[in-house]
């Protein structure tokens, strides 16, 4: 039970009888209700298990994001790593420019997910900049046309 059903009278904390709650405590535990249900539905057995004994919407939600997300110094730390492997990421004589730009996007996506959004202009010069020789030419022409500067 959540603290909008509970009456304290002389320091003494109690539960509200269901018959003395009020519109609004009716609607909030129906509201709770609905969307425990609807989490309680949506996770798999093991994410059940985390959160099966919680009794608010709010504390299942709770301890699933601490779960997934991690807490915020778990996130500051993945930021950091993210931050250092797009810094360090180099394409490889073997690959193409479809499947480096797939995995810069994918890991500008996860980091997108933490918060740390990427600009399209710094993201166009990491791709550039990570081009291997083979590809001096096609920078060259690149940096030539005049929409570049529209574009940085």
């Amino acid at each position: 039970m959540d603290g909008n059903h509970l009456q304290s009278i002389e320091g003494v904390t109690t539960a509200v009888p269901r018959e003395r709650w009020t519109t609004a405590q009716r609607d909030d535990y129906k509201f709770n209700a609905r969307a425990l249900a609807q989490i309680n539905g949506s996770c798999s057995k093991k994410q059940f298990e985390l959160i099966q004994g919680c009794t608010t919407s709010k504390e299942a939600w709770d301890i699933l994001q601490i779960h997934f997300e991690g807490t915020s110094q778990v996130q500051s730390s993945r930021k950091d790593l993210l931050a250092t492997k797009f810094e360090n990421m180099r394409m490889e004589e073997h690959e193409s420019i479809a499947d480096f730009s797939s995995k810069l996007s994918s890991l500008v996506q996860e980091s997108r997910t933490l918060g740390k959004v990427y600009k399209d202009a710094k993201l166009v010069k990491k791709l550039l900049r990570c081009l291997p020789d083979k590809f001096t030419a096609y920078k060259a022409g690149l940096s030539a046309n005049p929409i570049w500067d529209d574009l940085l």
